[in-house]
């Protein structure tokens, strides 16, 4: 079987050592080898002959059990940046890939152009040479950014290059791992007094602004030339508060939601990110801050000033029982009419929330408090301050009521009464109900009327002669019935032939009262 087999210049190399221990363990780990020979199969791929170090020998070993010659070199290179320590400018670093040597540079660092020359011999893998030369001259400390890419690097490989010019020196910004999540975001620290617009240079797609005010102020522009998404983490590290506003306030870049955030100390955090509206352009949109939000019970009365939360600062169903601390809201704190159905939530104002008399006419908008406002039992007497629940604010159901009123056409007994009405009123409904038989050959006329004595328009009602006791007539008058307070109501009763009693039952709906 010699023809499955056959020999090969020796060639140094490294092998893999997880390959020698089926795959078990020693991942990660070479071992220096050299390869003698081959092996071909019927139908697999070639495969080789190892003589290790130590002696031993692996046959029919895959392809890929090879580190290669330009790994090793790789991880060679990548040492021995890591090991250089120029005598000026930027200290890269670097790491081995595979064959590619990636270079890193530290953060808020660049535009410099020295650095050393690397030549690299490649021979066997115990032999590589690399030789390191110090290039002093080149560097400068000017700092050259570029919109798009941020710090701009150079290499200059003569090393006579004057320092301080980057004249013949090669840009390998693009080569550069910028700035990975190893390294520090860039800082800028920006003083703001007496003005809301800062002017600030782009170092890199993500940065931190750190304010540094000199009294409370505000900020409501950041200008500057930025790229698209690039994001911005605003600070405020000095002792006096910084207000953040929205565009639509001081008509500024920032877009937030809500539309202020205002920063009292370092623990104030806000990000944006520069984008393009359609609407506004290109702005600074919020994407987070920090805090959000209030913790419960945190802002009594003593924090707020009179008047200064309105419907427009309170999001709907936002302020519920647990964040309102018992007797807290009173009527210096509540705008007239601030309080309305959307601002407060189903059972969220417990009798605990409001002190005796606090809530009185001018601080509940018509129609804004319903049955679903209100917890059952909340509202007590020592809850309603006097004469605060008027007629237009009572459900239809509660504004209808009803007297009765004795009518006869008895002898002697019958005629034009009147009935004093205390409240403005519309009649709805007049019954009449028998309690005395109604005597033979005509009926019983009832007719009622206004305050002038006009005849209620269909309110006349006739029992006819005969009728006996318990049965009913009954009428809804449609004009002319109604009565402002201190008015009388008239009723006529007339029947020839005198005989009969009834108990009218007059039915009404109590009408706002006329100023």
């Amino acid at each position: 079987m010699a023809y499955l087999n056959a020999n090969i210049p020796a060639t140094y190399a490294q092998i893999r050592k997880e390959y020698l221990y089926d795959l078990k363990k020693h991942h990660g780990e070479v071992e220096d080898c050299i390869i003698f020979g081959l092996s071909s199969l019927g139908g697999r791929a070639i495969l080789f002959h190892a003589l290790m170090g130590n002696g031993a020998i692996f046959y029919r070993l895959p392809i890929s059990v090879d580190v290669g010659q330009e790994a090793t070199a790789a991880q060679d290179v990548a040492a021995a940046i890591r090991a250089f320590i120029p005598a000026a400018g930027v200290n890269y670093q670097a790491t081995a890939v595979g064959d590619t040597v990636e270079i890193q540079a530290p953060a808020s660092a660049g535009s410099t152009v020295n650095g050393a020359t690397i030549v690299l011999t490649i021979g066997m893998p115990a032999d590589h040479t690399i030789n390191l030369t110090d290039v002093d001259g080149g560097s400068t400390g000017e700092e050259l950014i570029s919109t798009i890419t941020g710090y701009q690097y150079y290499l200059n490989a003569v090393d006579t290059a004057p320092v301080g010019d980057i004249t013949g020196a090669q840009e390998i910004s693009r080569y550069i791992i910028n700035r990975g999540t190893h390294q520090q975001t860039p800082k800028i620290s920006q003083q703001i007094a007496n003005t809301s617009v800062l002017d600030l240079a782009r170092y890199a797609h993500i940065q931190v602004l750190e304010l540094d005010a000199s009294g409370v102020t505000d900020l409501d522009t950041i200008s500057g030339d930025f790229a698209m998404h690039d994001i911005l983490i605003v600070k405020n590290m000095s002792a006096f508060v910084v207000t953040v506003n929205d565009l639509s306030i001081n008509s500024g870049n920032l877009k937030l939601d809500p539309t202020s955030f205002s920063m009292v100390n370092d623990n104030y955090v806000i990000w944006f990110m520069y984008v393009e509206d359609p609407t506004d352009g290109l702005i600074w949109q919020e994407i987070q801050r920090i805090p959000r939000g209030i913790d419960a019970d945190s802002i009594t009365d003593v924090e707020l000033a009179d008047l200064a939360v309105d419907t427009a600062a309170i999001r709907d169903n936002a302020v519920t029982e647990p964040k309102i601390a018992s007797n807290a809201v009173t009527t210096d704190k509540i705008a007239d009419d601030a309080v309305t159905a959307d601002k407060i939530a189903t059972d969220a104002v417990g009798s605990d929330e409001i002190a005796s008399g606090a809530v009185g006419s001018d601080e509940i908008a018509n129609g804004s408090v319903g049955s679903d406002e209100l917890a059952a039992d909340s509202v007590t007497n020592e809850k309603i301050a006097a004469d605060t629940i008027i007629v237009e604010n009572v459900a239809t159901p509660l504004k209808k009521g009803f007297f009765p009123v004795p009518v006869s056409w008895e002898a002697g007994e019958q005629g034009i009464f009147n009935i004093k009405i205390p409240f403005d009123m519309q009649v709805d409904e007049i019954l009449l109900s028998v309690t005395k038989d109604i005597a033979g050959t005509d009926p019983a006329v009832f007719i009622p009327k206004n305050n002038a004595g006009t005849q209620m328009g269909s309110g006349q009602i006739d029992l006819p002669a005969g009728t006996p006791i318990g049965n009913d007539g009954s009428s809804q008058p449609d004009s002319d019935n109604v009565f402002d307070a201190g008015e009388v109501m008239k009723f006529e009763t007339s029947k020839p032939t005198a005989g009969g009693k009834a108990m009218a039952t007059v039915c009404y709906t109590r009408l706002a009262e006329t100023p």
